[in-house]
Parts: structure tokens; sequence; C-alpha cells
């Protein structure tokens, strides 16, 4: 009986700079839904008394809330020739490509659900858990690249404490990369002024305005986020067999909770010449 061998496997880069990279990951986590995840007071409001020691009006208009989340699963499937197959290296090769690649669906997760109005509406028709991401977009139309970042970047600020994450598609992560404006600190991708940047392929497409729309050929939307927390249950694989034409089947999957701190915003630019 011959023993089949394999070659020795190509090694693969890890992606740097995605979702799963930039946001706050817990694994192993179990919760019954996304509601009430954790409280917030990171978008609180500042002003000045324009006198110290006297009568003056402040405004109070910011409180602090319970952060919703949403449930979805991520997932991966392979069919392979269930003839010579060593099922032990099938599964162990299918949890290291799922766990290099998963931030894909995460990305798409929050592109198709979190970046539009909550499709849960309360009784008098208006999202339940959160709005649209509020759009820059000038009324010319799209901008250039780094004006987008620019407008994401200044309207965060004034809405957000911390530091914000963006979220690109990598074909405008490479095109600011190009131009220096973006660097990499360990894995995770920063804006010159520290902002974390998700460049996920899951951002590249589907690519969906607040609308729910695509945009026209040749342009993208970007969106900018507090805080993103993930929660994630363990990888699960199952498998199964086509005797009819020895097809092995193979599911890798897990559980998630992707929770956005703070407001969001978008905007529409041109990646055209």
């Amino acid at each position: 009986m011959v023993t089949a061998t394999y070659p020795v496997t190509p090694t693969v880069s890890t992606v740097k700079g995605t979702l799963l990279q930039a946001a706050t990951v817990t694994d192993d986590f179990a919760w019954l839904n996304g509601e009430g995840l954790f409280d917030s007071y990171n978008t609180m409001e500042f002003g000045y008394a324009p006198v110290f020691c006297g009568p003056n009006t402040k405004t109070f208009d910011q409180s602090s809330v319970w952060i919703d989340g949403f449930q979805f699963g991520a997932y991966g499937g392979l069919v392979c020739k269930a003839p010579g197959l060593d099922l032990q290296r099938r599964n162990s090769e299918a949890r290291r490509v799922f766990e290099a690649g998963e931030s894909t669906a995460v990305e798409r997760a929050l592109i198709e659900t979190r970046f539009r109005a909550d499709a849960d509406t309360d009784a008098d028709g208006n999202p339940d858990r959160w709005d649209a991401p509020t759009d820059l977009t000038p009324v010319a139309g799209p901008v250039k690249p780094n004006v987008g970042v620019a407008l994401l970047e200044g309207w965060m600020a004034s809405h957000y404490v911390g530091d914000p994450t963006l979220h690109i598609p990598r074909t405008v992560a490479s095109l600011m990369l190009g131009v220096s404006g973006a660097e990499f600190e360990g894995n995770v991708l920063r804006t010159r002024l520290g902002a974390k940047v998700a460049a996920g392929a899951g951002y590249e497409w589907p690519n969906y305005g607040p609308d729910g729309t695509e945009p026209a050929a040749g342009e993208l939307w970007l969106y900018a986020t507090g805080e993103v927390w993930i929660g994630r249950s363990d990888t699960v694989i199952r498998d199964g067999f086509n005797q009819s034409n020895n097809d092995a089947l193979l599911l890798v999957e897990r559980g998630y909770i992707a929770a956005v701190d703070g407001p969001t915003a978008a905007v529409r630019v041109s990646v055209t010449a």
C-alpha cells in the first residue's frame, strides 16, 4: 500500500489591518441577545462658560446610553473529493484558513446590518436600536479618498472622545499608504492622527451606502465609528459526505455579536483618476 505524501505547504502571510485586528475582540463569549451590552459615556458634549464665577447657562443634552449589538454567524465551506483525503489535515487546514480570513465575514455583517438604519423599528416606525450613519458627502458629490478620510476624522473629533475607527475598502487603504496617509502599528493600521483603520475585503464588496444602495462605478463608501466591540464563540467544524459523487463536505463557523460605540458617519469617495 502506497501512502500519499503532501508537498510542503506554501507559507501564507497573515493579512494585516483587518477589522478583527482593529476591534476589541472577546473570545469564548456567550450572550443570549445583543441588547444592552455595555454603557457608554464617550459621546459627552463639550462647551465653555464665558464667566467662571458668575451666572452661566450650561447645556446638558447628552446622556449616557446602553450600546446594543447584533448577532450573526461567520462561516466558510469546502467541498473535497473523498478518495485519498487526509481528514485530519483537511480539518486543521480548514480551521487555519477560516481563522485567517473570517474578518471578511464580520466586515460584511457590519456594512449590511450596522451601517444602515436598524431593520427593527419602534411603535412609531423609527429605527429601534440605531439610526443610519450621518452622510458627510458634500452636495457636489464624491470626494477624493484623502478628503473623505479627513471629513470623517474631523466629524468624529466633535462627536467622540476616543480615537475613531475608519472602515474602508482595501482599495482606499492602498491609496492612503501610497501617500503616507496611514502607517502600521504592529498589525493595526492607523492614520497619522491616530485613528484606527479597518481595511477589509468585506467593505470592498458589497459596498453599500447608508441607504443600502450601491455607489456608482468608480465610487466607494467609507465609514467611521467609535470603538468596535466583538464577541465570538469557539470555532466549530461540521462535516458530511455525499455518497453519490464522493464529495466530502466541510463547514467551519462561529457565532458573533458586534457592537459599535458612539456615532457613525459615512462619506462617498471617488477612486478614479
